[in-house]
Order: C-alpha cells, then sequence, then structure tokens
C-alpha cells in the first residue's frame, strides 16, 4: 500500500526529539537477489541520499507513512523528481525553508516539504512555533493523511 511520493515519518529519528522524513521514490525489483524493495530518498548527516524501507527500519524507527492529500499523479511525480535532482547534494540543519532545485544543501523535513511546495502544495504546520520545517509539521498537517501499511 506503500506508493511513489509517500512521505515516510520516522518517530524514532533524529535522535528521537524531532523525528526524521524521507520521500518514496518507488518499488523497485532487484533480479540478482530476487527481492522487492521500497527505495526512499532522505537527507541525512552524508547528504542526499537514496536508502531503503524495510520492515526492521519500520519497526526501529516507528514508522507513519503519510500520503498528500491533494496531490495529483502530475504533482508526485513532480515532486519525486525533485528530490532525485538533489541527489549528492550535502546536509545541512539550518532551518531555512528553501526551495530552489539550486539550493546547496537539505535537511530532512525541507527537502520534501520544497519537493511538494514546488508543486504548490504546502505540507507545513504553521502557527506551532517551531523553526524551520520539522518532521512534526508534515505528520501534523492538514495536507497528510496517514495511511495504513502492512510490515
Amino acid at each position: 500500500s506503500v506508493k511513489t511520493g509517500d512521505i515516510i515519518y520516522e518517530a524514532k529519528g533524529g535522535f528521537g526529539i524531532t523525528g526524521h522524513i524521507a520521500i518514496v521514490e518507488g518499488k523497485y525489483y532487484n533480479a540478482a537477489k530476487d527481492v522487492n524493495y521500497i527505495r526512499i530518498i532522505e537527507a541525512i548527516d552524508v547528504g542526499v541520499v537514496r536508502s531503503c524501507l524495510d520492515d526492521t527500519r519500520v519497526d526501529d524507527k516507528d514508522v507513519t507513512v503519510l500520503r498528500v492529500s491533494s496531490a495529483t499523479s502530475d504533482n508526485i511525480t513532480a515532486a519525486v523528481e525533485f528530490c532525485v535532482g538533489q541527489l549528492g547534494k550535502s546536509y545541512s540543519l539550518d532551518l531555512q525553508k528553501d526551495t530552489s532545485a539550486d539550493e546547496a544543501d537539505w535537511y530532512c523535513s525541507e527537502l520534501v516539504w520544497a519537493a511538494y511546495k514546488n508543486q504548490g502544495i504546502d505540507i507545513e504546520v504553521s502557527g506551532n512555533g517551531e523553526p524551520g520545517i520539522t518532521p512534526h509539521d508534515i505528520l501534523n498537517s492538514s495536507k497528510t493523511t496517514t495511511i495504513s501499511f502492512k510490515n
């Protein structure tokens, strides 16, 4: 039930203080290992990278899957493509609200927020008093819906 463009919220990410956010790039198949997997894009300490979402990570990080309610398939494709274009850029917890594809560095929730903001969808909760865009902003946004999934 996890789909391309879904947002992964990890309650135990960010040292259990802030949480962590990533975006689902898609579901893939590795023929050499005969395994299906979910690939995500995230901004972590080493920069913007591709990672895998597996059952261990879901359990260890207390994952919630979010979907952007109003996003069309074109919005989702463009948001994921935005994140793909940021691969290899560095990480910086600068608490800015950057949206440019030319940005040099990202933090986790800023990257995913910017991907959807560039599609005209603001998934940030406003007025909660936290600086920047936090994982909690995206989790608590009226623009995201929690998706049930089997792990």
